[in-house]
C-alpha cells in the first residue's frame, strides 16, 4: 500500500526509514560514537531535525534486538516523566521473572552499594526492564531545553543525580540529549556533575541543496510513495525547490520545516485532498506556478487563524483574528521556544470566554497540525519549536509585558526559595500595573507581597529618618538668636534639608523611569542566551532615557563597557557590529574596536575594517589594495571565484572573511599575509589546504566548515604553532585524517572542531 511521504511538523520514526534522507554523514557519526560513550549530546538550531536523526536515522541502523528506545519529554516535571516512561515499559518488578542463581550471586558480590540503595527508584526500573527483554536501553531525552525553560532548580539537580545514578548501572543503557544549541550554555552545572555529557556530541547543520535534493528524491522515488516527480525533471525540480525555500537569494541551506511544509502545501495544490491519499506527479510547471514563497510558516499560521476566525464569528463575535493570536500565545514562552499547556490552564488564561469556545478552537488547531495533544501527560503542544517562533513575533507589548512579568516572578521566586531574594522596587513598579491580568502561584503571590511590604518599610523608615532630621533642624533654627552667624548657618542646614527634600520628592516622581532601567537590568539577568563561543554576549542598560549596549560573560560580569547606541551580537566572524558617537565599529572579543566601513567609496585612510558581505562584484574594487592599514576585511557571500594578486599589498591584514563564496583553494596571495590571524573560507568548494599554509605563521583561527569536498589536511598544518582553533565540521575530514593527528601531536592547545564535534 502507497504511503503520503512528507511529515509536515512531525519527526519521521523508524518505521518510515524508506522516506528519510539527506543525514547519512551524521547517522554513521552518531551510531559511531553510540558504542564509544554513554551518553551523546546532539545539537544544532532548531528546525535542523534532530529527533528524526535519532528516532529514524539512527534507529534504523539496529536490529529489533539491539534497539529499545525510550523517548522521554519533560512534560510537568522531567523526573516524573522519566519514571513514567520506564514503569510503561516494564519497569515495575516481575515477580515472575528471576534471575539464575549464579547471576543473583555474582550480582551480591560485585554491585556496589550505591546502585543497591538506588534500586527502588528510576534505576530498580532500569533493572526490571532489561531482565523483561534482554535489550539494550536508549533513553532519548527529547527538547532538553525545557528542563531550563521551564523547570525548577530543584527539578534540574534531582535530575542529574539520576542520571548519575544510570551512570552506574549494569545493564547496558545509553543516554541521548538533543537540544538547541542556543541553550548549550545552561549546560554548565550538568557538565561539571557529568563530564561524559560533552565529550561525545554531534552538531546538526542546516540542509544544503545537495541534501534537500537526497530528501526529495527519497520522498518521491520510493515504490511506497504517493508522489513523484515527472521523469527527467528529478534534478531540476529539486533545484526549484532549494531556490523558492531561501530565506535570502545567496543562501546556501534552508530550514528543514520550511521544506516539509511547502511539499505538503504542494501536495494540496495539486491535488486538494485532504486525506492525503491520491497519488500525483510533481513537474516543473506545477512548481513554478507557486510563485515566491518567502516565510511559508508565517503564511501557513496567518491562514489558519483566518480561516479559524472566520468559521466561529457567526456563533462567537468576539473571536476575531487578534483573539485566535492571542489563544495560540500562552502554547510559546517568551523565548519563542514550545511550552506544554493542558486545556484547564489555558481555559485559566481567558476566563471572560466560555470553555466550549475554547474547546472549538483547540480542536482547530489539532486539525491544521499547529498543536497536538500528549495524552502520557494530558497537555497540548506546538508541532515545532519553529512555530512557537512565529508566535512570539505577533505578540502585543502587553502579551510580551505579562510575559516578562510572569518570567520576572518566576525567577526571582525559584532564588528567593532559602536566599531570602526579594523583588526589586523597579520589579514592583513594573509588575503591579499588570496583576490584574497576572494568574499568579501562592508562592509568587507571596513573593511580591513580601516584598511590596518591605519596600513600604523601607520608604517609613526613610521618611521617619527625614522627619528627625527636620525637627532637629527646627530646633536649631529656635536657637538661632544666639548670633546673627549661628542663624545664618542653621538657615543654610535648612536650605540644604530643603534642597534633600525636593531631591527624595524628584526620586519618587521618576520611579517608574529608573524602574525601567533595573527591569532592562532583570531581563538581562534571565533572558541572556546566546553566548558567542560560550564566551560573551550582547548585553544593554538604559541610563539618563538612552539605551546602551555592552556584552557580558556567562557570570553576568561586564566585559566590554556600556558605550555604544547601536549593537549586534558576535557572529562568525568573530566580530559584532557597534555604533558609538555615530562612528560603525567592529569590536572583538578583547574589546578591541576598529572603525569600520561597508562600502568601497566609504573608505578613507583611518579605515581599519571593510565589511562588505552580500555583494555581487563584476569586477573586483580593486581600490581596496590602496588601504593598506586595513586590518579587517570581510568579503562573505559576495560571489567570487578568486582574489587579485594585490592582496598581498595589505600587509596589516589581521582577519580575512572569504565564507561563502566559490573558492576551490586558498589564493596563494592569501599565504603571503604575514600578520593574518583569523581566515575564514568555510562554505566553499575547496578540494584540499596547500602544503604552504605553514607561511601564515601568526594565524589562530582557521574556519574550514561546510567545504564538503575537503578530505584531509597537510601535516604541514602543525607547524603553525599559534594556531589554537580549527573547524572543519561538515567536512570530509576524519579524525583518523594524518593531518589531524600531525596537529595535535605538535599543538596539543589547538581546539578543533569536526562533524560538530571538540577535540583539545
Amino acid at each position: 500500500m502507497k504511503q503520503y511521504p512528507f511529515k509536515f511538523l512531525r519527526p519521521y520514526n523508524k518505521n518510515e526509514v524508506a522516506f528519510f534522507s539527506g543525514r547519512d554523514e551524521e547517522i554513521a557519526r552518531l551510531y559511531e560514537m553510540v558504542f564509544q560513550s554513554p551518553v551523546l549530546l546532539v545539537y544544532g538550531a532548531s528546525g535542523t531535525g534532530k529527533t528524526s536523526l535519532i528516532q529514524c536515522g539512527l534507529a534504523s541502523k539496529f536490529a529489533a534486538h539491539d534497539w529499545m528506545d525510550l523517548p522521554v519529554r519533560r512534560g510537568k516535571d522531567i523526573n516524573q516523566s522519566l519514571q513514567k516512561v520506564l514503569t510503561d515499559a516494564g519497569g515495575q518488578k516481575n515477580t515472575s521473572v528471576t534471575e539464575p542463581d549464579w547471576l543473583s550471586n555474582f550480582r551480591e558480590k560485585h554491585t556496589p552499594a550505591s546502585i543497591e540503595e538506588a534500586d527502588s527508584g528510576v534505576t530498580g526500573a532500569i533493572k526490571n526492564i532489561y531482565l523483561n527483554c534482554f535489550k539494550p536501553l536508549y533513553l532519548i531525552f527529547d527538547q532538553f531545553e525545557e528542563l531550563y525553560i521551564l523547570g525548577s532548580k530543584e527539578e534540574q539537580t534531582k535530575f542529574i543525580r539520576t542520571v548519575q545514578q544510570i551512570l552506574l548501572v549494569e545493564q547496558p543503557v545509553k543516554m541521548i540529549f538533543s537540544i538547541r544549541e542556543e541553550f548549550l550554555g545552561y549546560l554548565d552545572e550538568f557538565e561539571r556533575a557529568v563530564p561524559q555529557l560533552t565529550r561525545k556530541k554531534l552538531r546538526v547543520e542546516p540542509m544544503n541543496d545537495a541534501k534537500v535534493k537526497q530528501v526529495i528524491e527519497s520522498a518521491t522515488c520510493a515504490e511506497t510513495s504517493l508522489v513523484t516527480i515527472k521523469p527527467g525533471e528529478e534534478a531540476k525540480v529539486a533545484k526549484a525547490i532549494f531556490e523558492k525555500l531561501k530565506i535570502t537569494e545567496r543562501a546556501k541551506t534552508i530550514q528543514l520545516p520550511y521544506l516539509h511544509v511547502f511539499l505538503d502545501r504542494f501536495y494540496m495544490a495539486a491535488t486538494g485532498d485532504e486525506s492525503r491519499e491520491t497519488e500525483v506527479v510533481f513537474d516543473l510547471e506545477k512548481l513554478n506556478s507557486q510563485g515566491k514563497i518567502g516565510d511559508i510558516l508565517q503564511k501557513f499560521l496567518e491562514e489558519q487563524v483566518a480561516r479559524i476566525s472566520e468559521k466561529m464569528l457567526p456563533d462567537y463575535s468576539d473571536f476575531t483574528q487578534e483573539m485566535i493570536w492571542s489563544i495560540m500565545s500562552p502554547f510559546a514562552t517568551l523565548e519563542g521556544t514550545k511550552e506544554p499547556i493542558s486545556k484547564s490552564n489555558l481555559y485559566g488564561r481567558f476566563p471572560n470566554c466560555k470553555p466550549a469556545s475554547i474547546e472549538i478552537v483547540i480542536k482547530e488547531f489539532d486539525n491544521s497540525r499547529i498543536i497536538r495533544y500528549d495524552e502520557d501527560t494530558d497537555m497540548y503542544e506546538l508541532m515545532h519549536d519553529s512555530l512557537a517562533k512565529r508566535i512570539a513575533e505577533k505578540r502585543s507589548k502587553k502579551e510580551k509585558d505579562l510575559l516578562e512579568a510572569k518570567s520576572i516572578l518566576k525567577f526571582k521566586a525559584a532564588r528567593s526559595n532559602g536566599m531570602g531574594e526579594a523583588l526589586s522596587e523597579s520589579d514592583l513598579f513594573f509588575i503591579e500595573p499588570l496583576l490584574k491580568d497576572l494568574k499568579l502561584s501562592d508562592t509568587e503571590i507571596r513573593l511580591f507581597t513580601e516584598s511590596k511590604d518591605a519596600v513600604q518599610q523601607q520608604r517609613k523608615s526613610e521618611e521617619l529618618r527625614l522627619r528627625k532630621y527636620n525637627n532637629r533642624l527646627r530646633m536649631m533654627l529656635l536657637a538661632s538668636v544666639v548670633s546673627c552667624f549661628v542663624a545664618c548657618f542653621l538657615g543654610y542646614e535648612a536650605y540644604q534639608a530643603e534642597k534633600q527634600a525636593r531631591a527624595v520628592a524628584k526620586k519618587n516622581a521618576s520611579l517608574y523611569q529608573k524602574a525601567k532601567i533595573s527591569q532592562e537590568n532583570t531581563k538581562k539577568l534571565i533572558a541572556s542566551v546566546y553566548f558567542y563561543r560560550d564566551k560573551i554576549g550582547l548585553s544593554k542598560v538604559e541610563k539618563n532615557g538612552k539605551l546602551l549596549y555592552g556584552f557580558i560573560n556567562k557570570d553576568l560580569k561586564l566585559v566590554i563597557p556600556y558605550k555604544y547606541t547601536e549593537a549586534e551580537t558576535f557572529d562568525d566572524t568573530g566580530f559584532a557590529k557597534v555604533k558609538r558617537n555615530g562612528k560603525q565599529y567592529l569590536v572583538d572579543v578583547e574589546g578591541n574596536e576598529y572603525l569600520a566601513s561597508t562600502s568601497v567609496d566609504s573608505l578613507t585612510d583611518n579605515t581599519e575594517a571593510l565589511f562588505l558581505s552580500d555583494q555581487d562584484f563584476k569586477t573586483f574594487p580593486e581600490q581596496i589594495f590602496d588601504h593598506a592599514n586595513l586590518k579587517v576585511l570581510i568579503l562573505s557571500d559576495c560571489n567570487l571565484y578568486e582574489l587579485p594578486p594585490d592582496i598581498k599589498k595589505l600587509t596589516n591584514l589581521k582577519l580575512l572573511d572569504l565564507a561563502q563564496n566559490y573558492f576551490s583553494k586558498i589564493p596563494s596571495a592569501v599565504l603571503k599575509l604575514n600578520n593574518l590571524v583569523s581566515l575564514n573560507i568555510s562554505g566553499n568548494d575547496l578540494t584540499e589546504i596547500p602544503k604552504d599554509i605553514d607561511q601564515l605563521q601568526k594565524l589562530r583561527e582557521l574556519q574550514l566548515y561546510w567545504n564538503d569536498k575537503l578530505k584531509k589536511l597537510p601535516p604541514d598544518l602543525s607547524n603553525i604553532k599559534s594556531l589554537r582553533w580549527l573547524d572543519v565540521s561538515g567536512t570530509g575530514v576524519k579524525e583518523t585524517d594524518t593531518g589531524i593527528k600531525t596537529l595535535l601531536a605538535a599543538n596539543p592547545k589547538c581546539k578543533i572542531i569536526w562533524k560538530g564535534n571538540q577535540a583539545y
